[in-house]
């Protein structure tokens, strides 16, 4: 995975450029799932090397992403945007894709997207002063991944007074030469 040594990500490019044709056509569940995988992918490499008119087809199908479904719970959250949801939306959405997810069922991420997902709604939480929530969605974070030393020290040291850090504890910064497609 990226952001880890020998990290090594395999070229979708072409994948996703071919199928960027079909989403005008495509249900939106379906749009959703692409834009989920299309900021993923680009989120996950060298910004040099992200797939042609990125910013151009997440922009064009910005409306779709204001829909609550796991999909763009993932996306919205890759790209910083969720804070275009009435928070007890957010809540709720975060709830139906946690329980779906445990069962196998919906877009399945690696655990430390869902970590991620977790943290960013605990971030809303505690910003908007619901301190046990944001308390309740750390130590849900943890569990789901557990062993990780970062989210183990937030769940120890969390503040209510401070913003939490969520890219950084799961994300830190890469070194120049990792995240290169291969």
């Amino acid at each position: 995975m990226a952001y880890e040594p020998d990290a090594k990500i395999t070229d979708i490019r072409d994948m996703l450029q071919g199928a960027t044709d079909k989403l005008p056509n495509a249900r939106p569940k379906d749009r959703a799932a692409f834009i989920a995988l299309l900021a993923l992918f680009n989120f996950k490499i060298h910004p040099e090397q992200r797939t042609e008119n990125y910013q151009e087809i997440l922009e064009r199908y910005q409306a779709d992403s204001d829909r609550l479904l796991s999909e763009n719970l993932i996306a919205r959250t890759l790209l910083n945007s969720t804070d275009a949801w009435d928070i007890d939306n957010h809540i709720a959405l975060h709830s139906t894709h946690s329980v779906r997810s445990a069962k196998g069922k919906g877009l399945l991420l690696p655990r430390k997207f869902d970590a991620l997902i977790t943290l960013a709604l605990a971030e809303r939480c505690r910003s908007v002063g619901n301190v046990e929530k944001a308390s309740e969605l750390i130590s849900h974070a943890v569990e789901n991944l557990p062993g990780h030393r970062s989210l183990l020290e937030l769940e120890q040291s969390f503040n209510p007074n401070e913003e939490i850090m969520f890219w950084a504890a799961l994300f830190p910064k890469p070194k120049e030469d990792e995240d290169q497609i291969t």
